[in-house]
């Protein structure tokens, strides 16, 4: 009887049961847990793949939006400072205000044009644009301390010296401007008739308005004479 040979066709297996496909996790050489698991959540990986890419190219965009932002409004804003005329410099002081609002641009075209209603004696508009200068400004900000007393001055000149009083005592936490804000304080307690408050802040000033401020303590230590009624 002959011998089945090895090369019969009907012996042949197909060249994929003999040497299963290798895909590229087989490539990379990794645990077959870590293959396995790669391979039944395929999909999965390739949309976070997608959003990855997509909110990389974003991130690329927006800072590349933001850096033409600040570049522009600083450019419009210094256009706006070397206009001519009032009503020139107001039309694109408020341009840099409301198309550029929320950057360091926006703040200075609101800051100058404050400073105008100011000189015009418009000093309610000149508090909201104060106002709208420090809403979302960070304590830190150097603006902070400018617009702080700007708008208290604002305030005061409109008659609204308690509402002054409350942007002086923040101008007061920054040491810089400490005593500038304690003489302000300090005025405006005299001027109610609060005594105790105002000597309260004249004893917090200090350096070069130190006498000035102990003379006036000096004054306010001297009671009132009260005057005398006729026939006594």
């Amino acid at each position: 009887m002959t011998e089945p040979s090895a090369f019969n066709r009907q012996n042949l297996q197909p060249l994929s049961s003999l040497r299963p496909h290798r895909d590229i996790f087989d490539e990379l050489n990794l645990s077959p847990e870590v293959s396995d698991f790669l391979r039944a959540n395929m999909g999965a990986i390739k949309v976070a793949a997608v959003v990855l890419a997509v909110l990389l190219v974003g991130w690329s965009g927006y800072d590349y939006y933001s850096s033409n932002r600040v570049e522009h409004s600083s450019a419009l804003l210094a256009e706006a400072l070397h206009q001519e005329t009032a009503a020139d410099r107001a039309k694109l002081l408020n341009q840099v205000a409301d198309e550029y609002s929320g950057t360091e641009a926006a703040r200075w075209a609101r800051l100058e044009l404050a400073h105008e209603d100011e000189k015009a004696g418009h000093f309610a508009d000149a508090a909201k644009q104060y106002q709208q200068v420090l809403t979302g400004l960070d304590a830190t900000s150097p603006i902070a301390p400018l617009a702080h007393f700007a708008f208290a001055q604002a305030l005061e000149q409109d008659k609204k010296p308690d509402q002054a009083l409350a942007q002086y005592q923040e101008l007061a936490k920054a040491p810089a401007y400490a005593d500038l804000a304690n003489l302000a304080l300090a005025r405006i307690y005299e001027n109610k008739g609060e005594t105790a408050k105002a000597r309260e802040a004249y004893e917090r000033v200090g350096n070069d308005s130190a006498a000035w401020a102990k003379d006036r303590l000096a004054k306010l230590a001297v009671p009132p004479v009260k005057p005398v009624k006729a026939g006594k």
